[in-house]
């Protein structure tokens, strides 16, 4: 070694290799190498491939060749074909480990040689490796798409047990193989990790470390590959499994990439818009709050940051933002150096007996355990004090019950609140969005979140933010939870929180859809426990008793009444529960909400307490109505006691897919332990199947959008609750919603043998607001107006609504052309339409009409033909005014829907 690697050397963090490592083989790749690695892997016919990259930012953009590529870059490949020997495949280090790099293109065609070869690649989170395979710059690495070639260890370790917090490949590696790894961090200098500047690129591949640490990840992967697909795959003691559950799983991960690739579109004038409302808000409620306090306290109690910004803010200013003017104004504050203000006051601890106590000169309100402090100098009766600290709780609920209790004495209260409302809004919602979709952070104004579906146990859906909420570091993701979005309906919270689902907008073209599944938990339980009267009532219309066939989907709307109550389980339940005496009754409305509330407690297998609060009756009360509820529902009852015994045989309960809900305290010595476990039973399968229902209705969709080539047309962008949020070309949107219906009502569904079927409700607009429902508007039963473009954009909806007794207006008939110079012009068919008489109808067919045929109207006819034929089953006939046909042969088409579409178009 000469002075220069000497120095080298020095100069590099001391890494020890880890005991374990050393009985392994783990080695640096050159090109060499390739074609023994490819046959290792093909020989073994399962392999490990694990990634090491620039940094965490997946998202895709068009590169200099056209071709998408992600925004850091892939920099090595770890592969194992045994748990004995790990390689690592250097392609894009830097500076001095570049000698090293084999050429990208090769290790891209190493991994597809390998697939080729039948070998099935085993990944720890997948979501993330594949995204950058996907959308590598010297061409994509292996398809994906086609589940049966790969794993995913995280998602088997996950499904082994859905209660594990801890299902990072370094946790699993020391708790499953007692092998512990080296921490990437330890790879680099103490000036790059204190400033999170972790670029794998910029390490030496020669450096045996680099090697271990890329190396190992394959090997171990693969090792617990071995251990934990058994556990998933194969029956268990019970004689169950979760193999179909894995493959659904696997099948949604392509959905879920596909869905953060697309990410979601911000409106940032209106964000903006919002933010400097926020900002308004804020400094309102700040200003009301000191005038109140300082004129109940006679002394002015604004802290001189307050009276520094009085002096010059401006809310509608976003850079620098509220909280950093703030803090400006409060450098240098002498605030401290004031003279207390002595009192005597109640004891916090015994209200009966005073105190003398220093309160500070001034408040700052924006500070808890300062707001505190003034409650109780002003007097607040009954304050509650943390267990910790002893300090006054100034909690939400704490701050509600003073308000309800001394709003009149204390009004200022309300705004205290109010101001944390909106700050809450700006730091959590808006401001994260803002600063995460600047033209220089995201150039298409789209924010890339992560939705994990292999988080929660009963599979559903979250949307972790990075942990890092530095504004100034950026590594792709937005700091904003989306499953905490506030809905719209509140309208206590501030405007600026409650108009936030506002700033996601549809592209230019397209029309956003929230499409969510209508009281699909109810009917997943009805389906679950085979419950007869909530059976019956799903084919029942509430208002009329009309009664609907077993082998049909009921519709949205009675066709004999017009009325929306089929399927209301909460009119039996109050019927059931309160007595058939009440309907008819001006009681009945309220003892309808009141069974609504608690429908969802009991169904979920709550008790008497759950009844109580339900209603909001006391206890005597809530356990009547829960044994009147369990007399009504007999069948129901008998399912939540099958589920408990199963909890407690199994210790788990399952799916109606077959995912495993573990319930390790069902037997629990303490029985508040035990009773939650019991409710657990029943939720966790209800919760759990319904989030079975999305994941799959998510891949059905991938796969139905792939095969008609609408990936880039039909763009799922959210996937919130029970709720999937699209993007759609509004030139293919009537057409897409009826592909998405049939896959989120019927496919996804169509293995279970449901009595009860699933519905969906579509709503749609310009922004996640979505002010207009498309079920509504297509029974015309209201749910907004068919404009124009809605008329257009769905001819087939708008066609249902005029055979529902709609009103539709036919287009203006163009003006005949005036005499010019006396002289009548030429008699053009084509500039003089005659209005087009009622379809003549031959048998189940019919004929439509045209005057003439010239070229304008021939290339309309086109047009129509093109966007209606095969879409229905009507016989169709265009014929001239001689009975002539303009057409070698007849149509199939929706004959209203064509009607419309011809008066749009013109012909």
């Amino acid at each position: 070694m000469n002075i220069l690697d000497s120095l080298k050397e020095i100069s590099r963090p001391k890494v020890e290799q880890k005991e374990w490592m050393k009985a392994v083989d783990l080695r640096l790749a050159t090109v060499d190498d390739l074609d023994t690695i490819a046959q290792e892997c093909i020989d073994a016919g399962v392999y490990a491939l694990d990634l090491e990259t620039t940094g965490l930012d997946q998202r895709a953009f068009a590169g200099g060749s056209g071709r998408k590529e992600t925004v850091d870059k892939i920099v090595g490949y770890c592969i194992a074909s045994s748990t004995e020997k790990g390689w690592y495949i250097p392609v894009r280090h830097r500076a001095e480990g570049a000698a090293a790099n084999v050429p990208p293109r090769l290790a891209v065609d190493l991994i597809n040689r390998i697939q080729e070869g039948g070998a099935q690649t085993v990944f720890h989170n997948a979501k993330f490796d594949q995204k950058f395979l996907d959308y590598e710059p010297s061409g994509r690495a292996g398809d994906w798409d086609d589940n049966t070639t790969w794993h995913d260890t995280m998602i088997l370790a996950y499904l082994r047990n859905t209660r594990t917090r801890a299902k990072g490949l370094k946790p699993l590696s020391k708790n499953e193989l007692d092998r512990e790894m080296i921490e990437l961090k330890e790879l680099f200098p103490s000036e790059a990790v204190k400033a999170k500047k972790l670029d794998f690129s910029t390490l030496d591949p020669t450096w045996e470390p680099v090697v271990w640490y890329a190396a190992a990840d394959a090997v171990n992967t693969l090792a617990l590959f071995h251990i934990l697909h058994p556990s998933v795959v194969e029956k268990d003691n019970q004689g169950r499994h979760q193999k179909g559950i894995y493959k659904l799983e696997k099948a949604c991960l392509r959905a879920t990439m596909w869905m953060e690739q697309n990410r979601i579109y911000i409106d940032r004038d209106r964000l903006e818009g919002l933010i400097r409302l926020g900002q308004d808000e804020w400094w309102g409620c700040i200003n009301e709050v000191y005038d109140e306090a300082s004129t109940m306290l006679s002394r002015d109690v604004r802290p001189s940051w307050v009276k520094e910004m009085q002096t010059g803010y401006d809310p509608n200013t976003l850079d620098p933002n509220y909280m950093e003017v703030r803090e400006q104004a409060m450098v240098g504050s002498q605030d401290k150096a004031l003279e207390p203000i002595e009192r005597s006051v109640p004891r916090l601890d015994d209200p009966r007996r005073q105190e003398s106590v220093e309160f500070p000169a001034v408040y700052d309100v924006t500070i808890p355990a300062n707001l505190g402090i003034m409650l109780r100098e002003m007097g607040v009766k009954g304050l509650a004090v943390t267990e910790k600290s002893g300090q006054v709780k100034t909690s939400k609920d704490e701050l509600d019950r003073v308000i309800s209790e001394a709003g009149d004495q204390f009004p200022f209260m309300a705004k205290v609140k109010r101001f944390r409302e909106v700050s809450k809004g700006l730091g959590t919602f808006l401001f994260p969005i803002w600063w995460d979709t600047t033209p220089e952070r995201s150039p298409d104004g789209c924010a890339w979140a992560n939705f994990n579906g292999h988080k929660v146990d009963t599979g559903r859906f979250s949307t972790p933010t990075p942990r890092d909420k530095n504004k100034d570091r950026f590594m792709g993701q937005v700091r904003w939870g989306v499953h905490m979005t506030p809905a719209t309906y509140d309208k206590s919270k501030p405007e600026c929180v409650r108009r936030i689902r506002e700033v996601v907008t549809a592209r230019p073209g397209h029309v956003l859809f929230a499409i969510d599944y209508s009281g699909v938990e109810l009917r997943i339980v009805t389906n679950l426990s085979g419950e007869p009267k909530w059976i019956n009532e799903f084919f029942r219309c509430s208002s009329c008793e009309h009664t609907f066939p077993r082998d049909t989907r009921p519709p949205p709307f009675c066709p004999e009444c017009g009325s929306d109550k089929i399927g209301d389980l909460h009119s039996l339940t109050a019927l059931g529960v309160f007595g058939d005496e009440i309907k008819g009754t001006g009681e009945f409305k309220q003892r309808r909400q009141e069974a609504k509330a608690l429908n969802f407690a009991m169904a979920y297998g709550g008790g008497g307490s759950a009844a109580q609060r339900a209603v909001g009756v006391d206890r005597e009360e809530g356990w009547r109505i829960k044994n009147q509820y369990d007399k009504t529902y007999k069948v129901l009852r008998k399912w939540w006691k099958k589920q408990h015994l199963t909890a407690r045989k199994q210790k788990y309960v399952t799916t109606a897919y077959g995912r495993k809900y573990p319930l390790p305290d069902i037997d629990h010595e303490m029985g508040g332990f035990r009773s939650k476990a019991e409710r657990n039973s029943v939720n966790g399968p209800v919760q759990g199947t319904s989030a079975d229902i999305m994941k799959l209705a998510m891949a059905k969709l991938y796969r139905a959008f792939k095969n008609r080539d609408w990936l880039d047309r039909v763009l799922m962008t959210i996937t919130i609750h029970d709720e999937l949020v699209f993007e759609i070309d509004e030139r293919i949107a009537g057409e897409a919603v009826g592909v998405i219906e049939k896959i989120m009502v019927d496919d996804a569904a169509k293995g279970l043998q449901w009595l009860v079927p699933l519905k969906v409700d579509v709503e749609f607009g310009g922004n996640w607001t979505v002010p207009f429902n498309l079920t509504e508007m297509t029974w015309n039963q209201g749910g907004g107006e068919w404009t124009e473009r809605w008329k257009r954009v769905f001819p087939q909806h708008y066609a249902h609504y005029l055979s529902c007794g709609g009103e539709g207006e036919k287009p203006p008939e163009k003006p005949s052309e005036a005499p010019v110079n006396g002289v009548e012009p030429p008699t053009v068919a084509a500039t003089a339409p005659k209005p087009k008489a009622p379809p003549e109808k031959e048998g189940t067919s019919y004929v439509y009409r045209l005057r003439s045929l010239d070229a304008r109207k021939a290339e309309c006819l086109a047009r129509v033909i093109l966007r209606c034929e095969g879409r229905g089953t009507d016989t169709l006939f265009v014929r001239d005014s001689r009975g002539n046909d303009l057409l070698e042969r007849p149509l199939r088409v929706a004959y209203e829907e064509f009607r419309v579409i011809a008066d749009y178009e013109g012909l």
